[in-house]
Order: C-alpha cells, then structure tokens, then sequence
C-alpha cells in the first residue's frame, strides 16, 4: 500500500463518489458549494458551482451524479453538464436525505431548523418531478433510559428523565436505506439529545409498517428482504437489533460501528466514543454472539471500501488500513499531524486506487485533503 498522490482541498469535503473515469468531491464552505470532478490522478477535469447549500451525493445506474439541496436536486453528466429537479415546495420544510431508484428519488423531508417542530415527510418522486406517494410519520414522546435530569429542589440527584417532546426532529442519514419492498429513514432529537427513531416504509406505496425502538440511533445497515440492522451507540448503549420486515426484533449483539454484512454473519468496524479506545473489529454470528478481533485505535472511521477478495478499507486514526477476516493486515500512515481527523468514506472505481478526503481537526491552515492509496 503506498500514497500515489495527495492534494489540498479548497473547501469542506460533503460527499465523495467514484466512477470510472475520476472522483467526484462535493465541498461545502462559507462562500457557497461546489461539485469537482478530478482525474484518477486527482488533476482538476471540471467543477461547477452550486447555487443552493448542498446535502449529499449519489451516483445513478447510469452513472449520472446526482446532488441534493433544500428544494430539489441537480444531475450532472461526464462533462458537467447538469439537469435540475425542483420538488413540490412544502410548508415550513426542506429535503434533508434522499436516495437514487431506477425510476426515480426517494426523498425525505424535516422542518426548517429555524421554525417549530413538523412530523417529517417521506415522499417517493419520479425523475420528472411526480409524486408517486407521500407518507407524514409521527414523532410522539421520546425517552431512553440512559438518559438522566437532576434539579437543585431535589438536591441535585440524578434520575430517569421522564419521556419529553423533542425540540427538533431531523433526518440523520443523507442517504436513505433501502431493503427488498422497504425503506428505512432515521430521525433524532439533535443537537439536543440525539435520541431518536428509525421509521420503515413500504417502499412501493409509502406505508408505515414500523417504528424502531426509541435511542441513540445513528448507523444502520441494509440486509436485503425487507430487513435492517439499526445500531445504538451513547448514553451506555452500545447494541445493533436486526429487524425483520414486520418490526419484530429478531436479534441483538452487544456492539456497534459500521456494519459490513457477509452472508449469515456481519463484520463491524466498531466505533465507541471512550478513552482509551475499547474497540475492535468484530464479527456479529445469528446465535447473538459477538466474535472479537483486532482493537483498534481512535474513533472516527471513513466508511470502508469492501474489496472482492473480501478485505476491507478504511481511514482511522490519521492512517489507511486493510483488514483481512478480522485482522489489520496491513497500514499506511498518511497524515502525520497528530491531529484527530474527519475523513469522507473510503472509495475505489477498480477495488485497486482507493480515495478518500480527510479533514483534521483544529488545523487552522492545510488542514483538508484528498488522497489516492493503491493497494499494491
């Protein structure tokens, strides 16, 4: 594994997103967003500035960009140029998430951080701007049990927090997960709580078939037939539930991180936000036992990149790393800094180059970049 080249960002890396012919960044920062499509050797091919604050990425079957905003999205071909789809405005609300079908978007929409508390909408729209369902989900009380209040007429002791209205609900996944006839949105509490819920749908007509239990909620991972996987990570909780297609809990595992489901068993990247790192790769087995490997180091973690000879990529810890079953085989470090960073998923169009951006955290100066790593 060696670094092949690494440039400086002008901005805030978003989204990342590879296709045969370069890597495509969106970068967000004070003065506007754009989207920057480099060569494989990360030379400028073409970018084009955005008009709205951006959301996220996706890459369509045939290989079109396309980019979120607040009132609708923006496709881009192979020589930039673009075709736009504005949303059916709706009251006090903007798109927050959305993911790329075949025929069309699903886009999930939250109430304007600035304005009160509206139940979120979850729409299924065609590529020409039709609705082909709406569905409004209930928001209710939220409580967990982690989370404590204290009061100076009760001298300050700590207790159960009784279950309350959140002051915000927003969707904490830029893109949506879908599963056999099932989509699954997550919506939270933040920067309050962080104590949330993931909704699923039927993904053919927008009906509510369940609401997952109420916590820290923030990674989730698809398993195919209508089935999730919705991990819990905060407060104390540190489990994944799977659920199947009907809502009903059909297994637990005490951990949690990014999920790479192989068969019967699921790898995981963990992630546990304590000092000094407690985490591990790990294997999630369908009897609930958790199989524990390698500890690993720091915290924040680029969604890795699975290769087809079943290894893993990923960005921690300021370095690349590839794990083979459950062992680092194999480390690079590429930012010697020092400084905790941020890094974009870990991405590759050929399973050889692998890019990712990462920003460093409290750099004042030279401190985002994009980097190309190859394998051999």
């Amino acid at each position: 594994m060696r670094v092949i080249t690494t440039i400086q960002l002008p901005s805030h890396p978003i989204a990342i997103a590879t296709k045969p012919d370069g890597v495509l960044v969106l970068m967000r920062s004070g003065d506007g967003a754009a989207l920057v499509c480099y060569h494989p050797d990360l030379s400028p091919k073409w970018s084009r500035l955005l008009e709205k604050p951006t959301l996220a990425l996706e890459i369509g079957g045939d290989g079109t960009c396309i980019v979120l905003d607040a009132t609708g999205t923006t496709a881009f071909v192979n020589s930039g140029e673009s075709h736009r789809i504005d949303f059916r405005p709706m009251k006090a609300m903007q798109a927050a998430s959305f993911s790329v079908l075949d025929d069309g978007l699903l886009v999930a929409w939250e109430h304007l951080r600035s304005g009160p508390v509206r139940r979120p909408v979850l729409e299924r729209i065609t590529f020409d701007g039709q609705r082909t369902w709406s569905t409004t989900v209930p928001i209710g009380e939220v409580a967990f049990e982690g989370v404590v209040e204290m009061r100076a007429d009760e001298g300050w002791i700590t207790r159960p927090k009784k279950p309350w209205k959140p002051e915000s609900w927003v969707s904490m996944l830029k893109n949506l997960r879908t599963s056999g006839d099932r989509l699954l949105a997550v919506y939270s509490e933040m920067p309050r709580s962080g104590i949330g819920v993931a909704y699923v749908l039927g993904l053919s007509d927008g009906v509510l078939h369940f609401v997952s239990k109420k916590g820290p909620a923030h990674e989730v991972a698809q398993l195919g037939d209508g089935a999730f996987l919705v991990g819990y990570q905060g407060y104390g909780a540190f489990e994944t539930l799977q659920y199947d297609p009907t809502g009903r809990i059909k297994n637990r595992w005490s951990s949690y991180g990014y999920y790479l489901p192989e068969g019967r068993a699921i790898r995981v990247i963990e992630m546990k936000n304590v000092v000094p790192s407690q985490c591990h790769l790990t294997r999630l087995h369908p009897d609930g036992t958790v199989e524990r490997g390698d500890l690993l180091e720091g915290y924040y973690t680029s969604r890795p990149y699975g290769c087809r000879d079943g290894n893993i990529v990923f960005f921690r810890n300021g370095g690349m790393h590839v794990a083979h079953d459950l062992h680092i085989v194999d480390s690079l470090v590429i930012d010697h800094s020092g400084l905790e960073s941020f890094s974009s998923a870990a991405v590759s169009y050929d399973g050889h180059s692998i890019f990712c951006a990462y920003s460093r955290i409290g750099a004042e100066r030279d401190r985002t970049h994009l980097v190309r790593v190859d394998l051999t």
